[in-house]
């Protein structure tokens, strides 16, 4: 573990997404001595993307943020990495947090596999005996599998009980988190985070409205004066709340914790 007042290296795929943006924003807040190092298919609109991060949800944090940018895709063999990338984010980097996936729920698991699970394979890879890293994998709630007694859902790492969902993209993660908990009985450090449905800041209203079912129901529901009797329950996870889980220290220098992120329920009935 190195000192408070040390730099460290925090490598954070996805880090200009709804979800990484306000990651990273937090982890700026509560690591101000942190060096981060970006991936990036086009590496000339990666300060744009940035940029637009930090007007459009208004992250603060992101202003005079000190980074590097790395040539990368998480959907190509070996991300895409020259051996000299790879062998400096072996030698330099402390602290892996991957948010970055295809997020597609139509999709297949095989289409969706490169990058959203051989990207996890890949980023393991980086831990070496020499210079061990901390691995924190963002998930979701649709991954999980195992519950107690009570109905309520494991906070444990996953064993081999098979995902029932068919879908893609629930099978991916569910399949990365099977590496992460490998990874972690091997005596590697790793932490998941299981989030519920992205919504935004509760003070500023910022959110990613587009191509969100839940906020088009919404949508719909305000313009047509009226809502379907629904029984549903829909459990949602702030970005800047799920940011704050996500940056605590404990989490750039130790692993072994499955957290599911839910702030929020909301059912036909109303808001618990």
């Amino acid at each position: 573990m190195k000192d408070a007042a040390q730099e460290a290296a925090l490598l954070v795929t996805g880090g200009t997404g709804f979800v990484g943006s306000h990651l990273v924003d937090s982890l700026a807040r509560l690591h101000p001595n942190a060096r981060f190092v970006f991936l990036a298919r086009d590496i000339e609109r990666f300060e744009e993307r940035l940029t637009a991060a930090e007007e459009t949800y208004q992250l603060k944090s992101l202003n005079g943020l000190r980074y590097d940018v790395m040539e990368a895709d998480i959907a190509a063999p070996g991300l895409g990495l020259s051996d000299a990338g790879r062998a400096k984010l072996e030698a330099e980097i402390d602290t892996v947090f991957h948010v970055a996936a295809q997020v597609n729920h139509l999709h297949s698991y095989d289409t969706l596999k490169c990058a959203n699970v051989e990207s996890t394979l890949e980023l393991l890879q980086l831990s070496k005996p020499k210079r061990p890293k901390v691995i924190n994998f963002v998930s979701t709630l649709g991954a999980a599998v195992r519950r107690g007694i009570d109905g309520r859902l494991n906070e444990d790492f996953p064993d081999g009980t098979p995902i029932s969902s068919d879908m893609g993209y629930f099978q991916t993660k569910w399949a990365s988190e099977r590496l992460l908990s490998q990874f972690h009985l091997s005596g590697g450090k790793a932490n998941i985070f299981r989030l519920g449905r992205i919504v935004g800041s509760a003070e500023t209203g910022r959110c990613l409205f587009q191509d969100n079912q839940l906020f088009l129901l919404l949508r719909g529901v305000l313009m047509m004066g009226c809502a379907p009797d629904l029984d549903r329950v829909f459990n949602l996870t702030p970005a800047p709340v799920a940011g704050n889980i996500m940056a605590l220290e404990r989490f750039t220098h130790d692993g072994g914790l499955l957290l599911t992120c839910l702030t929020i329920r909301v059912t036909s009935r109303g808001v618990r």
